[in-house]
């Protein structure tokens, strides 16, 4: 039977979740020649074998692919069969001007979880233990293609047993590119409060004893740092409440196991699948009658957030027989600026909440701080969409030019969007705060800079006085102005693919409106490019103006 050959560009989140891999294996199960490699775009593949099993190979590839890939689109073209000997893994090309496609950050895969508490395993116990199956990505890279040489991995060279592993196609780490062992790979260090090392054969062993004598602890995790401590503990929940000067808010909470957190919230079927789910979010419980967090965690309030471990410094951290069963895990800032995630920063802006700080050589290259949801009708209903998610983008159907929505000032989150994608940014927090605001700014030109995107018009808020709108403003590019709360209506009509006209019930709290006035409690008749003001709240005067609503 004569060979065939096509070549098949697969679109999406391809890059740093094991597709190559698996394509290769596919490929030689199949017994196919031709290579594949990376690209700006994705991944591009050839294939040349028998009809049959090249019609295999392309509905396994729609099928069968990575649980962790999102292949968007796959175009297939026949070519000239050039008799390739073998199949083969080529090195990644950095061509094209379209855009790659980068996968969130990863929980820690059950195979690792098992090396790593496995005491024969010459990777037990080491916290950056990761495989083509999980690990960091998004918080990593800093270009693409996706290989390591453009991540923060890129000065940690391999041993030759993790380079034997990098280059066995049948090896669970083939290709992974944060592969490290104790031998080559980051290490942690544990220090005081004025950043002197401690000396600490298990730096993750001594951070427990301080957590049970009711210390704070840094945690340096995968996207920025963790504030930790006893969630049993009320001195140690309250001092961390005084010094992180978050009056009422709520702390999230971790827990070994789903069993665990049952002692202290309602778990139903759905929860337990969200809470499971690969994203590890911060999931919203209600909480049992029975008292088992200390007050200070959420005080006045029925729910709790509960997250399990996603890491492999947070299984250890629950390894040991007497270790804390359930640890206050809560961002790593001062309440309403963004979570600290440079090293250099650490005693500036740490210094004075935690006793003592769990950190590690590998850099984050930029901040990602936890998703939080609550389940709603057997869905996920995202409440503050971060790790997990971010940057995997938004599909639509209209195609749009290059475009920057700079969001608004509370729990800001700006978006960058081109032809049928958009890629919503990471939560930053509350833009009248400098560091917030700085960070909104970086973290826009890090989004430019990973995909490629030179916005050539730029969607702003109403508002005259919105940090997040006067920025978009200056940058010299077209400006649409968009009112708040359609903004908020078309956002949902988008999530649920509606179209033409619809009436909205906008509740979300205050909003410049279209004559002038604060506006807030709007029921609209709108479609997404107009709307009417059907029904309102009555307007209020407010002395102070911001300050009256605070």
């Amino acid at each position: 039977m004569p060979a065939i050959r096509f070549k098949v560009e697969a679109r999406g989140i391809v890059q740093g979740v094991g597709f190559r891999p698996f394509v290769y294996n596919l490929a030689n199960r199949l017994d196919l020649t031709g290579n594949v490699f990376n690209n700006k775009l994705g991944v591009t593949i050839e294939i040349e074998g028998t009809k049959e099993g090249c019609e295999k190979f392309l509905k396994a590839l729609e099928t069968d692919a990575p649980p962790l890939s999102r292949i968007a689109d796959i175009k297939t073209e026949s070519l000239k069969p050039v008799g390739d000997a073998v199949f083969k893994i080529m090195h990644s090309r950095d061509e094209g001007s379209d855009i790659a496609l980068i996968p969130p950050d990863n929980d820690v895969c059950v195979s690792c979880v098992s090396e790593l508490l496995d005491k024969n395993d010459r990777r037990y116990r080491y916290p950056f233990i990761n495989c083509t199956d999980c690990g960091p990505r998004y918080s990593i890279i800093e270009g693409t293609p996706y290989d390591r040489a453009k991540t923060s991995m890129k000065d940690f060279g391999m041993c030759a047993n993790c380079q034997a592993e990098y280059d066995d196609p049948h090896n669970r780490r083939f290709h992974a590119q944060p592969n490290a062992c104790p031998v080559c790979g980051p290490s942690a260090q544990l220090l005081d409060c004025d950043g002197k090392k401690i000396g600490a054969a298990d730096p993750v062993a001594d951070t427990v004893e301080f957590i049970k004598k009711g210390k704070i602890v840094a945690i340096k995790g995968i996207g920025g740092y963790h504030l930790a401590c006893d969630a049993k503990n009320e001195e140690a929940v309250k001092n961390l409440r005084d010094r992180k000067l978050r009056k009422e808010k709520p702390f999230a909470v971790i827990s070994r196991d789903v069993e665990t957190i049952r002692k202290y919230a309602d778990v139903n079927k759905q929860e337990e699948k969200l809470l499971n789910s690969r994203e590890k979010p911060i999931l919203l419980l209600k909480k049992r009658e029975e008292k088992v967090l200390a007050d200070s965690v959420a005080p006045g309030l029925n729910e709790c957030g509960v997250f399990l471990p996603y890491t492999p410094i947070h299984h250890l951290l629950f390894s040991g027989e007497d270790a804390p069963d359930v640890l206050v895990m809560t961002s790593g800032n001062v309440t309403d600026e963004p979570v600290v995630f440079e090293d250099s920063l650490l005693l500036d802006r740490l210094g004075g909440i935690a006793d003592y700080f769990l950190v590690n050589n590998r850099p984050i290259v930029w901040r990602c701080d936890d998703s939080v949801i609550r389940a709603h009708k057997d869905k996920a209903a995202l409440l503050r969409r971060s790790r997990g998610w971010v940057p995997a983008p938004v599909f639509i159907e209209k195609k749009t030019p290059p475009i920057l929505a700079c969001g608004g000032d509370l729990k800001s989150v700006f978006s960058l969007a081109k032809g049928n994608t958009v890629f919503p940014g990471p939560h930053i927090g509350d833009l009248e705060h400098a560091e917030a605001f700085d960070s909104f700014k970086k973290s826009i030109r890090h989004f430019k800079k990973i995909f490629g995107i030179e916005p050539e018009r730029v969607v702003v808020d109403k508002h005259p006085r919105y940090f997040s709108s006067n920025y978009g403003r200056s940058l010299g590019l077209p400006v649409t102005e968009v009112q708040h709360h359609h903004a908020h209506i078309a956002s949902v009509m988008l999530e649920n693919r509606l179209k033409g006209d619809v009436i909205g019930l906008s509740l979300d709290g205050t909003g410049y409106g279209g004559d002038g006035t604060i506006w807030g409690g709007e029921v609209l008749l709108c479609d997404y490019k107009e709307y009417e003001r059907k029904f309102h709240f009555p307007a209020l005067k407010l002395p102070g103006g911001d300050k009256a609503v605070r």
